[in-house]
């Protein structure tokens, strides 16, 4: 009863701040499709799907081009943050078919937020690692890690981190996407601070105190721990050595009640894309554009919203993947919950030219 009160109350809290600071209700997109994940692979939950990588490639199989990366993420427990490959079995790409698992659970800490990358002969998949024993040798809080399938059926696993953060608190790994621009490689990812060592006490009693004010004070977009810099810029000039980190770049006309969590990159007429989460919960989906691939700037019309995904009785919004096809076609990929189930995540696809998203974006 005080659970239900209290969602209502923040409801209506919300409803009164989004017009001051200018977050938008709803999106430009709407229809979702909820997508399936076939087929069986001895892993818990395996058609539980968070954190999709998707792209375009034909080494590991030449009958199917589009390939998925993802984790399972069932009842938010991370330990079954495992990446696992999957394909489209349809022209739609609504129809996926569980391929195999890529790393096994670590003994310690966790893995989560694969990416897929693919050139001419070479698919890398991609994943971060927290505090593991792996991070732990190589002298890191967390890490990105690789493994590489050779159009030859040769199978490398990196033996180095290809990034790397030693910072605790601060992470300029989250999400990670990866392109390959001017001949050079580049990694595009989520540059956040988790917490404010300010607040972090050894008094066990006086931290828990000051966590539930915190959790209050950001529930109410007064103050919260987590800080979003922009999106971090990493190249190396090859995918035989670590990437090296160049930057952050801002993201203007960012909305002040949003802290941009997750996001994928794509290319389209010689300008980079990123699809953005804007907060780690009650998150919208919004698109953001970088003319000289370093800067960005964030269109305020959202691509898809809480808001309106209430309506069709989803939540939990989380992080997308998108590209552009051969027909023009904008394909956005989401997680999403029933209301009635919330330890479940299932993919979900939107689709719409993507002129007319951008045509729509920028009325």
């Amino acid at each position: 009863m005080i659970n239900s009160i209290f969602r209502l109350l923040l409801k209506k809290y919300r409803e009164l701040i989004y017009p001051l600071f200018g977050r938008r209700k709803n999106g430009i997109m709407n229809d979702i499709i909820k997508c399936q994940i076939n087929g069986f692979i001895d892993s818990a939950h395996f058609d539980d799907v968070v954190h999709p990588s998707i792209r375009e490639c034909k080494i590991l199989n030449e009958k199917y081009s589009w390939w998925m990366v993802y984790t399972p993420y069932y009842g938010a427990d991370s330990t079954l943050e495992n990446p696992i490959l999957a394909y489209a079995i349809d022209e739609p790409k609504e129809n996926w078919y569980v391929y195999k698992k890529i790393v096994e659970k670590p003994s310690k800490g966790y893995n989560s937020d694969p990416a897929l990358f693919c050139e001419s002969d070479t698919c890398t998949v991609f994943w971060r690692e927290y505090e593991t024993e792996r991070t732990t040798s190589d002298n890191v809080s967390k890490a990105i890690y690789a493994k590489q399938y050779r159009r030859d059926g040769e199978v490398i696993n990196v033996a180095f981190p290809v990034m790397k953060e030693i910072e605790v608190w601060e992470d300029r790994l989250v999400s990670p996407a990866f392109i390959k621009h001017n001949g050079r490689y580049y990694a595009y990812a989520m540059h956040l601070r988790f917490k404010n060592n300010f607040f972090q006490f050894k008094n066990r009693y006086l931290h828990n105190i000051v966590s539930k004010i915190l959790t209050f004070t950001s529930l109410l977009y007064l103050y919260d721990q987590q800080k979003s810099y922009g999106i971090s810029i990493w190249k190396t000039e090859t995918l035989e050595k670590p990437f090296k980190y160049i930057k952050t770049g801002k993201i203007k006309n960012k909305c002040r009640l949003y802290t941009p969590w997750h996001l994928d990159v794509f290319e389209y007429n010689e300008n980079l894309y990123a699809v953005i989460q804007t907060n780690q919960s009650n998150a919208d989906i919004v698109l953001a554009v970088s003319h000289n691939f370093e800067d960005w700037e964030m269109f305020s019309q959202p691509l898809l919203t809480s808001h309106d995904l209430l309506k069709a009785q989803k939540i939990g919004l989380y992080k997308p993947t998108a590209f552009v096809d051969n027909k023009g076609l904008f394909n956005l990929y989401v997680s999403l919950q029933d209301v009635s189930d919330r330890s479940s995540n299932r993919l979900y696809k939107l689709v719409m030219p993507f002129e007319e998203v951008l045509a729509n974006l920028n009325k």
